[in-house]
């Protein structure tokens, strides 16, 4: 479950509604959203627009992967628009500052040229005050902390800045997201000043690997039934050879009793070998030895 605050100075949501993420939200989804609120900005839809966008932050909770910092910044330049149009100049200045921040490579979107206003706005604001904050971040196990789609090991930001935190767990999935300020990251998360943590290893230039990702507990091969399959495998075997050497003692009865009981344990042996059999080979035999990031399988199938 991910849990997903939002609060941008004064205002605050609530944890969001299930049904935000009913159906999931991907990378892809917001890429394609942001694409649709780029499409109602240039056809001057700003109802349309200003619907999408909110919709949108609310959303970004449920992604379960680090969202892309390009992603982030698109938004933040829409979201600043909105603000501008408007009237807020405040908002306006703060998001697309965020934008900048996020990934200050990105372009500015075509729909806001050299000459737009608000691009004035940000050049004569100019660059905002580092934040007094101070510590370093302490993830969980395994997991990361990220600011604006990067790994971040210690507090930082800008005042008046916006920051979208994300907490991730060994796997790389997402379980906690929420916009802070600069100098207001979660207290769980922050320690007292020290050596930094190392990102997570399934984090690199390019992002999340999966290949690098640790499964989670759910995947991981159940123990008991290893040990009830083996365990009847094992029992059948044994059921198999006693039914074998009791065959000899058909042919060294002398009497007909001796005969009779002799054949009824051989009987009793050999259908005990088939039905323990028909058990494990129905369930099958796996054997597997966990280790850190992998496993080493022994697998048998009859």
């Amino acid at each position: 479950m991910i849990v997903f605050v939002a609060s941008l100075t004064t205002s605050a949501w609530a944890q969001q509604d299930a049904a935000l993420c009913k159906g999931g939200f991907s990378e892809q989804d917001l890429g394609v959203r942001l694409e649709s609120i780029d499409t109602a900005i240039v056809t001057a839809e700003t109802a349309v627009a200003r619907r999408l966008a909110d919709k949108t932050v609310k959303q970004l909770g449920c992604l379960e992967r680090v969202i892309g910092a390009e992603h982030l910044a698109t938004l933040g330049f829409q979201l600043a628009l909105l603000a501008y149009q408007d009237q807020d100049e405040t908002a306006a200045l703060r998001w697309v500052r965020m934008a900048r921040q996020a990934s200050p490579e990105s372009d500015w979107p075509t729909w806001l040229s050299p000459a737009h206003p608000l691009r004035q706005l940000h050049a004569d604001a100019g660059p905002p005050s580092p934040s007094a904050g101070a510590g370093r971040m302490v993830p969980p196990k395994g997991g990361g902390l990220f600011v604006d789609g990067s790994f971040a090991d210690e507090v930082s930001g800008f005042e008046d800045v916006p920051a979208f935190l994300q907490v991730a767990d060994v796997t790389g999935t997402v379980i906690q997201s929420q916009w802070v300020e600069a100098d207001q990251f979660p207290a769980d998360w922050v320690g007292s000043p020290g050596a930094p943590p190392s990102a997570p290893r399934w984090w690199t230039e390019d992002g999340f690997d999966p290949t690098k990702a640790r499964r989670a507990p759910n995947d991981r091969a159940p123990i008991v039934p290893i040990v009830a399959t083996t365990g009847l495998a094992l029992t059948s075997g044994t059921l198999y050879l006693l039914s074998a050497l009791s065959v000899s003692g058909l042919e060294q009865a002398t009497t007909e009793s001796e005969l009779a009981g002799a054949r009824t344990r051989t009987n009793t042996l050999a259908m005990g070998s088939l039905v323990t059999g028909v058990g494990a080979v129905g369930a099958g035999v796996t054997v597997v030895l966990a280790a850190d990031g992998g496993g080493l399988g022994f697998g048998f199938r009859f």
